[in-house]
């Protein structure tokens, strides 16, 4: 495998692991309306699966790179959307709420939620760097030689002025 297959590997693998760090974290958020209401959790799930759009354009293109490269600039634009996103939500931290945490329940650590942040914007800032790193192939000389040349035609006659659908 090439470097890009193992880097695009490593960003497919970052994205859906991102996907289940902000689900969770979201989830610990709004626990309490959950358990009032579970019908949240699935509009939580409504939210976040948009998030999979990003992850199947980096399976395809660790499977073909030449056949799916245009899908490069959509998991960009993803990816700066993504950290922007996550700015908006560092920006509009609440000071109290930093040393606010929350648990999981394999690990016996508190988790901070400005920490899941900052560690998220920053993985998210290499994965983008290494995106924008890749360049788009442009057809080759022979592809474009051969590729077919069409003519033009002429069409020579009267032209009938009549509008379409006249029956007069």
């Amino acid at each position: 495998m090439t470097k890009r297959k193992y880097s695009l590997l490593a960003i497919l693998v970052w994205e859906l692991l991102r996907i289940i760090i902000i689900f969770i974290t979201l989830v610990s958020l709004i626990s309490q309306s959950i358990n009032s209401n579970k019908q949240i959790l699935y509009w939580v799930l409504a939210v976040v699966s948009f998030q999979l759009i990003s992850p199947l354009a980096l399976l395809f293109l660790f499977i073909d790179w030449q056949r799916y490269q245009s899908y490069l600039n959509l998991v960009r634009v993803g990816k700066v959307l993504n950290i922007f996103s996550l700015v908006l939500v560092f920006f509009n931290f609440e000071p109290r709420r930093v040393i606010e945490t929350f648990y999981l329940s394999f690990l016996d650590l508190p988790i901070y939620y400005f920490t899941v942040i900052i560690t998220v914007t920053f993985f998210d800032l290499i994965f983008l760097v290494i995106l924008l790193s890749y360049k788009l192939n442009k057809l080759e000389k022979e592809e474009r030689d051969s590729l077919p040349e069409f003519s033009e035609i002429e069409v020579k006659g009267k032209i009938d002025t009549k509008e379409i659908g006249d029956n007069g």
